[in-house]
């Protein structure tokens, strides 16, 4: 199998400088695209180091997934020895080779990996974004989500947290299909209508990357804009093998071994029921009350821990989290949504009510109003 590809990327209309980094190395075998956040510095640096850190731990001879891993790391490392770009984080998704007939795609973030197939645009990857996950919950539809005042938040990215979980695919692959890897400067500004319009045309993959580049510019362009478009050639007979990181085979069953189960001996069929009868009556009487209440217990525990959202300063920066201040029981409350808002731009008696935990709610969405409205009471910046 063979991968050729054409790139493009673009600062765009609005943006002072491209925080977006890709990665062609046809020797390695491996395309990515990162898009960095944290500032035009931070973005840059994070988008950058985790390129490079992918490139050195697959030459290596890492799997793609701890390669991804080893990028979160050295994001983290950089970023403790340079205060400016603390914080800074990237996206990142990567196609590599698999076999003569497959490719993996590593993906952290909400850039994307499309399939185009005689004609029709499937999306490869799931976006790990706020609005993503309120749409595959059901609490809004995709149009809403394409205005949604929190559609920037992602809840998944490189540099954030020590351990990051790294979603791998494995795709099978044809001749003629096209892979288009971009960042969300393409997906926010070019519908997929129009994507797969242009992804359909039989021009090499240079251009039509070009294309894309200029559409998103033509609808507004509003962030940077990164795509890399790989047409595959010379694809060989489809290997047989079982996905062990998932136990997924290629047709999307899931594989298993099914081992006989050695009969254990019994005694008389008459007596081991009097026996049982007898002991699960006893059982019954002692242990029933105890269940009833634990479990009322715990279903009272449960829905408020987990119907519960606050919004608090973790490392500076205002999150919300899902379940009790202080925890409640066995449940410790953890990050639902990082905002990107920093608890040092807000008032000090706000910033005091940050730190402590405050609007506590029954929704992610009432929790996120509260967010809105410290956004729009923070004090103004000075020049």
């Amino acid at each position: 199998m063979r991968l050729l590809a054409g790139w493009a990327t673009d600062v765009g209309q609005v943006r002072p400088g491209n925080e977006d980094s890709l990665l062609i190395d046809e020797d390695l075998g491996v395309f990515a695209v990162a898009d960095g956040m944290g500032g035009h510095r931070g973005g840059e640096v994070a988008s950058s180091t985790a390129i490079e850190a992918v490139r050195v731990s697959l030459a290596r001879g890492q799997s793609i997934d701890a390669a991804i891993r080893d990028a979160n790391n050295a994001i983290r490392e950089r970023a403790l020895g340079d205060p400016e770009v603390q914080g800074m984080g990237t996206t990142f998704t990567a196609v590599v080779p698999l076999d003569d007939a497959n490719v993996l795609i590593g993906h952290v973030g909400d850039s994307r990996a499309y399939m185009v197939r005689e004609g029709r645009l499937r999306q490869l990857t799931i976006d790990h974004s706020l609005v993503a996950d309120l749409v595959r919950e059901g609490r809004i539809t995709a149009e809403q989500a394409e205005i949604h005042p929190q559609r920037s938040i992602i809840t998944r990215a490189l540099g954030i947290e020590p351990d990051i979980d790294v979603d791998v695919y494995t795709v099978a692959v044809h001749d003629n299909d096209r892979i288009i890897i971009c960042s969300d400067g393409l997906t926010d500004m070019v519908s997929e209508r129009d994507l797969e319009s242009i992804a359909s045309a039989t021009t090499d993959p240079e251009t039509v990357s070009r294309t894309l580049v200029d559409a998103a510019n033509d609808a507004g362009g509003n962030d940077n804009i990164t795509v890399v478009v790989l047409d595959v050639t010379d694809v060989g007979e489809v290997a047989s093998f079982i996905d062990h990181a998932s136990d997924v085979g290629l047709d999307g069953t899931v594989q298993s071994i099914d081992e006989p189960i050695d009969a254990a001996p019994t005694a008389s069929p008459t007596r081991v029921r009097i026996v049982w009868w007898k002991w699960l009556v006893r059982t019954l009487v002692a242990v029933v009350p105890i269940i009833v209440i634990v479990g009322i217990a715990y279903v009272v525990v449960d829905r408020r821990a987990n119907n519960t959202w606050y919004v608090t300063d973790l490392g500076g920066e205002v999150v919300v989290m899902r379940g009790v201040p202080g925890g409640l029981w066995w449940y410790e409350p953890d990050v639902d949504t990082r905002t990107g808002l920093k608890v040092g731009t807000l008032d000090e008696g706000t910033r005091a009510r940050v730190q402590r935990g405050f609007c506590e709610r029954s929704s992610l969405a009432a929790a996120l109003e509260c967010v809105d409205d410290l956004i729009d009471d923070r004090r103004p910046v000075e020049p």
